[in-house]
């Protein structure tokens, strides 16, 4: 059977050459071609979930498909008009500016905790009659700390 497609006959014949196969499967055997609009939009299972997602752009409040959830939100935040997305990022801005916030706020609450627990041991070891150096050696603190906190200087 002669091709009528002259594009079509050109596209295949250079695929087969490039490519050294005969059918696209060959190619790409790990896809699959799903035609939607021959769908009868009964989801008998996960994947017609997802192929009635695909079709009809919803999801519905029974569906269970892994990362059908997920889409939905996302399909929910491109539905916005252009006002209410921009409100809604800068939600979402708001809320990475709280939590790098939180963050700082927890690592200098370790740090002040960790340089409590170094003013606690050289106040041990100096009690105990050790030399500055080696306080300074095991704590990490400068010699000139140490000295402050020998006349009682915090």
């Amino acid at each position: 059977m002669a091709c009528t497609n002259k594009t079509f006959c050109n596209f295949q014949c250079k695929q087969k050459e490039t490519f050294a196969q005969q059918k696209v499967s060959d190619i790409f055997p790990e896809y699959y071609i799903i035609k939607v609009n021959q769908f009868d939009d009964v989801a008998k299972d996960t994947l017609d979930e997802w192929i009635y997602f695909f079709k009809n752009s919803e999801v519905k409040d029974h569906f269970r498909a892994k990362g059908l959830s997920e889409a939905k939100e996302v399909l929910d935040i491109m539905r916005l008009d252009r006002e209410q997305q921009y409100g809604y990022n800068r939600y979402l801005d708001y809320l990475h500016v709280k939590a790098s916030e939180a963050f700082t706020l927890k690592i200098e609450g370790e740090e002040k905790v960790r340089q409590s627990e170094k003013i606690e041991i050289a106040k041990n070891a100096m009690r105990k009659g050790v030399d500055d150096e080696f306080i300074a050696d095991i704590t990490g603190l400068t010699l000139a700390q140490i000295e402050q906190l020998r006349h009682g200087e915090d």
